[in-house]
């Protein structure tokens, strides 16, 4: 047994709105006579509001399917087997599930993470233990930056993943010291990524 759960939000409603009518001015840009080529329409999704009008691929609006859209503006359908949980609970659920397929993509894409080639299940454990464990690792490293950054000056852009992974593997500190004293601190490769660095740098000393 599955049940359905309807969701409404207005934010999202702005959204769909505010799409569709991009969409259409796009269609616009590009129409002679009211009608564009299939050719012109490449850079323009949902074709569902658009009709074709001959065998020479023109297309027009399709106003009824426009109109039909405007009807769902800003609803949500969930589908789920959870029978024993409330309705917020399961919205709350699917609310977040853009942040465990960015997590999927940092584990695969940034972290690298590949095949098992293990078998045992202790060996598999381990494995999935320490994937994990990058991840928590550097998803806690962001956010304590920024919100050092915040504490610091108002957090004018969040560190990306990609960004923060970037400095640690190309930006280079070398460390002069005489007699165990730091004489001189250089950065070497790219000047931006060692200005980010330097700066993440001061701001754990300030603060930490």
């Amino acid at each position: 047994m599955r049940r359905r759960i309807i969701s409404y939000s207005s934010s999202r409603a702005s959204k769909d709105r505010k799409d569709r009518e991009n969409l259409v001015n796009n269609f616009y840009k590009k129409a002679k006579n009211g009608m564009v080529s299939a050719s012109d329409l490449n850079s323009i999704k949902k074709y569902k509001f658009f009709q074709k009008v001959n065998e020479d691929t023109l297309y027009k609006l399709n106003y009824d399917k426009i109109e039909e859209d405007e009807q769902f503006d800003g609803y949500y359908i969930y589908e789920t087997s959870l029978l024993n949980i409330s309705p917020s609970e399961i919205i709350s659920i699917y609310q977040k599930q853009w942040q465990i397929e960015e997590n999927f993509r940092v584990l695969k894409g940034t972290l690298e993470l590949r095949p098992m080639f293990v078998w045992t299940y202790k060996h598999i454990e381990a494995y999935v233990l320490l994937s994990f464990l990058a991840l928590v690792v550097l998803k806690y490293a962001i956010i304590q930056l920024d919100q050092l950054a915040l504490k610091d000056s108002g957090l004018v852009e969040k560190t990306s993943v990609m960004k923060f992974i970037e400095i640690l593997k190309t930006a280079i500190k070398i460390s002069k010291e005489v007699n165990n004293e730091v004489i001189s601190v250089e950065y070497d490769n790219s000047r931006k990524l060692n200005e980010n660095l330097r700066y993440y740098e001061t701001l754990i000393t300030k603060y930490l």
